[in-house]
């Protein structure tokens, strides 16, 4: 095995012998540490803060958690986490979860019209009704120039905790803007960030006031701002053939609107909202540009 630290440090166990099931697999590596870390915390709290002799009683725990681990522990610790890819996570167990959000995210992306595909229309719909399957199969795939390369893109699954206690599976078609080339792709990135500080002043007014703060949530913000001078290419991910058979043709799309991942996304956003929240008749602060107040 490893060592233990038994100073004041945090409790850390290396599985060092090469037969050891968890030498071969990283990830269930990475997993195990951190249960063995909870372990020793727990214990260092219910022995008064005494770290060392927490170390030293959780390495009891530890010969037989790393060396004799049943079967099914094993596979969930493999198992264990958010898929990292589209063939991870059609092929764990909550493979229905993942296909709902994933059909849930490219909804919203059809629905924002968020690219072109093809030459005569941008979406395979015509006033509002699904085009004849026979009628899609005529329509003409763009013709990217020779001089752009389209970006790749890939399915992001994150799973996030419910106030209820329940999970829920989100799933995000991002772009690898750290493909994109500076001139080619993008120009302009910077978007202004709201100060602590300013949020702190709002804090505090509120509680010596009394008022009344509520918080606003926008969905798939960065899908909703057009891209207004960039041409961007993009190659759609892996799993098209079944989330949208129509697409299966389709090698890569045109961006219209922003998506996860963009470079320029952010400033796209914040110049959105910033004419939205001008437009409703807020006046923008000069001491933070991310503070509107009414007039």
């Amino acid at each position: 095995m490893g060592t233990i630290d038994t100073g004041g440090g945090e409790h850390a166990l290396i599985a060092t012998d090469p037969t050891c099931w968890l030498s071969r697999n990283p990830r269930a590596m990475r997993v195990a540490r951190r249960a063995q870390n909870i372990r020793t915390m727990d214990a260092a709290s219910q022995a008064g803060g005494d770290v060392a002799w927490a170390n030293l009683a959780t390495a009891c725990i530890s010969d037989a958690f790393f060396q004799g681990p049943s079967e099914q522990l094993q596979v969930d610790l493999v198992t264990c986490g958010d898929p990292t890819s589209y063939a991870e996570a059609m092929s764990s167990p909550e493979s229905t979860q993942w296909r709902k959000a994933m059909m849930e995210e490219w909804d919203a992306i059809l629905r924002n019209k968020t690219f072109q595909a093809f030459q005569e229309q941008e979406y395979p719909t015509e006033n509002g009704a699904p085009v004849n399957p026979t009628e899609f199969e005529s329509l003409t795939s763009l013709q990217i120039p020779g001089d752009i390369k389209p970006i790749s893109s890939k399915w992001v699954f994150k799973t996030k905790l419910n106030p209820d206690g329940t999970t829920r599976y989100k799933v995000r078609l991002v772009i690898r803007g750290f493909q994109q080339a500076a001139g080619v792709d993008f120009l302009e990135t910077y978007a202004p960030v709201s100060k602590l500080s300013t949020f702190r002043f709002i804090l505090a007014l509120a509680a010596r006031n009394g008022w009344h703060i509520d918080h606003l949530d926008v969905v798939t913000a960065f899908l909703n701002p057009v891209i207004d001078c960039e041409t961007v290419f993009m190659s759609l991910p892996p799993g098209m053939a079944w989330v949208d058979p129509r697409f299966k043709r389709v090698q890569f799309v045109r961006l219209r609107k922003a998506l996860y991942g963009l470079r320029q996304a952010p400033r796209l956003w914040y110049e959105e909202i910033h004419r939205f929240l001008l437009s409703i008749g807020l006046v923008q602060s000069t001491v933070d540009s991310n503070l509107y107040q009414g007039k």
